[in-house]
């Protein structure tokens, strides 16, 4: 069923996707894209609630990246789906950031996002994702420079972490040295890893380039249970058209460029009209 998305809204209402692994990559925003992890103090606390909820939830967590504005997880449902687990969490923080800064109101912005993460290979991909978010963002130069990401318990610099890092080195090699090495390797890789992230979380889309776009289209195709092919089919139009006004209203792209990420011709896309 088609829904009814107004204009700004389209990031912030879609389906969730189930997992068959159970795995998934999660982020939650500060509202209004303000700090909620001002100090050491913050961090340090948002880490033992991590350690708290997952006695209460049961759940594994194979990464995390806590920036000063959001934070990344990489979290596989156990006992509790990832609905509940998410909310107990970020309840929690939340409760202890307005008791401490003397506020009241939303502490995150909208509900958490989510992808699912259905198999190994892609699961490399988000935890390399999360790890690179300080160096992609120009806070590092390197991933073990960052304090405040699972990064330096993979690679041995930490220990007694709360994730679970031996099945995701597993995945590399049997032999610890050797898959803690490659995992290295692998994380410095140069790569177009193209995940969930602050630039299309929220109440409004932010679509700077065509890599915005790109994640900016999927979340739609899924929200729809469409694919690129699928804008094609005439029966399909209403829902293609809000999705090239609001790559037209929202961003920068040209028809053209808009044209050639959906497939579509350009007249296609320079017809449509409000």
């Amino acid at each position: 069923m088609s829904k009814n998305y107004g204009k700004g809204d389209l990031v912030a209402r879609y389906r969730r996707i189930y997992s068959e692994t159970g795995i998934y990559h999660a982020m939650s925003r500060g509202n209004n894209k303000s700090d909620i992890f001002v100090d050491v103090e913050d961090k340090k606390r948002y880490l033992n609630i991590l350690m708290e909820k997952m006695g209460d939830c049961n759940f594994t967590l194979y990464a995390y990246c806590i920036m000063d504005n959001h934070s990344h997880l990489i979290i596989k449902e156990e006992d509790q789906s990832l609905s509940e687990i998410m909310k107990r969490i970020n309840i929690s923080y939340a409760n202890y950031f307005n008791r401490k800064y003397d506020r009241v109101g939303h502490v995150f912005q909208g509900r958490y996002r989510s992808e699912p993460i259905g198999d190994d290979r892609y699961l490399l991909t988000a935890v390399r994702y999360v790890h690179n978010n300080p160096v992609e963002a120009k806070l590092v130069k390197k991933c073990e420079d960052f304090p405040w990401s699972s990064y330096n318990y993979y690679i041995g610099r930490f220990s007694n972490g709360i994730i679970d890092k031996d099945f995701v080195l597993s995945l590399f090699a049997k032999e610890l040295d050797k898959s803690i090495q490659l995992f290295e390797d692998f994380s410095k890789k140069e790569n177009e890893d193209r995940l969930i992230d602050i630039c299309n979380i929220g109440d409004e889309p932010e679509i700077k380039g065509y890599y915005d776009a790109e994640v900016y289209i999927r979340e739609y195709l899924k929200a729809e249970g469409l694919n690129l092919k699928d804008l094609k089919r005439r029966k399909v139009k209403d829902r293609r058209d809000k999705l090239i006004l609001n790559l037209r209203k929202n961003s920068n792209l040209t028809i053209r460029d808009i044209a050639k990420l959906l497939d579509l011709g350009r007249s296609t896309v320079g017809d449509v009209k409000e």
